[in-house]
């Protein structure tokens, strides 16, 4: 049993995944700020009887399912940052830069059009 804790431990692949998933669960709103600790210990709990079934059934894919997931994360990640990028902008624009002489300025379709 403490091998399956030591395996657990050194399974970066799965430690990533988890930090992706929290981070993309905070994101959308589903997690609150206060709450990432507790759905990260969640995940890793479940990550561990995860290991547990797979040590019982395929002893010797552990690696292989970790490295898998661990390419996984490297493909979520991205597309996570990105996304945060899209919303953080926006944010900015409409709460921040909306007014500010130059920076601020929008041009609506609608006005534009009305001047031709």
């Amino acid at each position: 049993m403490q091998t399956l804790f030591v395996q657990l431990v050194s399974l970066g692949g799965v430690a990533a995944l988890i930090a992706v998933l929290v981070n993309a669960l905070k994101l959308t709103g589903a997690i609150k700020d206060g709450d990432s600790q507790t759905w990260a210990a969640a995940l890793n709990l479940l990550a561990l009887v995860g290991l547990f079934i797979v040590n019982i059934y395929a002893p010797n894919r552990i690696l292989e399912i970790d490295q898998s997931l661990g390419l996984l994360a490297t493909y979520v990640l991205p597309v996570v940052g990105f996304v945060t990028m899209l919303l953080s902008s926006k944010f900015v624009h409409e709460n921040i830069l909306r007014g500010v002489a130059i920076i601020g300025t929008q041009f609506p379709a609608a006005l534009v059009s009305k001047k031709k």
